[in-house]
C-alpha cells in the first residue's frame, strides 16, 4: 500500500532490494537502491508522502468534511468551492491594473479601422 520511495522502508533497517540489511549502514543514504534512507520502519507511520502532480488537486477530506474546512478557509460556500474544485468556475486572485486598463481602452477583437475584410 505504501510505495518505499515516498515513505521510507516497510522492513527494520533493510532497503527493498535486500541488498543492504540488519542495520549495516544505519541511517546512511544510499543512491544505488531505489530507497534513499536505511531506516526503521516505524519512520515510514510518521511520515507524510507528496508526490508532485502535473495538474493541482485537493484532497476530499478537506473539501467533503463537515464543516468543509477548505471552505472555511477560502470563505467560500460548499457549493461554489464545488464548482472551483472540479474546474467548472474559477478564482481571480491577481489582477493586473495596467493590462485591465488597456483592455477598458482598446478592447479585444476591435482593429483600429473597425471592420476589416468586407
Amino acid at each position: 500500500m505504501f510505495c518505499e520511495k515516498i515513505f521510507g522502508p516497510t522492513r527494520d533497517w533493510e532497503c527493498y532490494c535486500g541488498k543492504y540489511k540488519a542495520g549495516a549502514l544505519q541511517g546512511h543514504h544510499l543512491r544505488a537502491v531505489a530507497v534513499s534512507e536505511v531506516t526503521p520502519r516505524q519512520g515510514a507511520r510518521e511520515r507524510m508522502g507528496h508526490i508532485e502532480l502535473a495538474a493541482p488537486v485537493t484532497h476530499i477530506w478537506y473539501f467533503k468534511g463537515v464543516p468543509s474546512r477548505l471552505g472555511y478557509l477560502l470563505d467560500l460556500a460548499p457549493k461554489d468551492l464545488e464548482k472551483i474544485i472540479y474546474f467548472a468556475a474559477y478564482v481571480i486572485t491577481a489582477v493586473d491594473e495596467e493590462m485591465r486598463h488597456q483592455r477598458a481602452v482598446h478592447p479585444r477583437g476591435r482593429n483600429d479601422g473597425g471592420a476589416q475584410g468586407r
